[in-house]
This record gives structure tokens, sequence and C-alpha cells, in this order.
């Protein structure tokens, strides 16, 4: 279902959503998310930055 199709619900998201779900190139396992207090992207398994 796309985005068109799906109903806001009008909820202001304290983060952007994101669907990049490339590999953490230290553990290779997690995948990378964008931490916006460190202005940089953080593996959401082991929490090293890139």
């Amino acid at each position: 279902m796309s985005k068109a199709e799906t109903p806001s619900a009008g909820i202001d998201l304290p983060y952007n959503p994101s669907a990049s779900y490339a590999p953490c190139r230290n553990c290779e396992e997690g995948t990378l998310v964008w931490d916006a207090e460190a202005e940089t992207s953080r593996c959401r398994c082991c929490g090293v930055t890139v």
C-alpha cells in the first residue's frame, strides 16, 4: 500500500522516517539510521556512527 493510499493520522513525528536499509560496515548486522542529535548515521545494532 502506498502512502497515497494510506490516510494520514495527522501525527507529527519527532524524526524523519527512512527507508534506507544500508548495512553497517562495522558489525555487518545492523542497519544505518539517521541520528538527528549527532547529525550523522548510526547503526541500530552496534551504535557506531558513520
